[in-house]
């Protein structure tokens, strides 16, 4: 029994070596991304929705962008089951 199992062991080692040596070794490339994700860009992030004293008639949106964007804006649009709901969106 012992036998059948060092000889199992064997050439499970074996194979994992074959596998392990067919493998290319691939370098770790740091995303462009990393370094200045958390600064803001002219496209907006940190969107918030904020309730209201009464949310069911008003509610309030913030969100960051970079300083030099001067002028934003809000697209509100009914979702339905069409893909494209957003083509009656409304902008304010």
């Amino acid at each position: 029994m012992n036998y059948r199992i060092s000889v199992l062991l064997l050439f499970g080692g074996l194979f994992c070596t074959i596998l392990s040596a067919q493998q290319p070794k691939r370098a770790y490339h740091v995303p462009e991304f990393a370094r200045t994700w958390h600064l803001p860009s002219v496209h907006p992030d940190h969107i918030m929705l904020n309730l209201t004293e009464d949310p069911s008639t008003s509610m309030s949106v913030t969100w960051r962008t970079k300083v030099e964007v001067m002028k934003g804006y809000a697209e509100i649009a009914l979702a339905t089951a069409a893909p494209k709901f957003w083509r009656n969106a409304i902008t304010i």
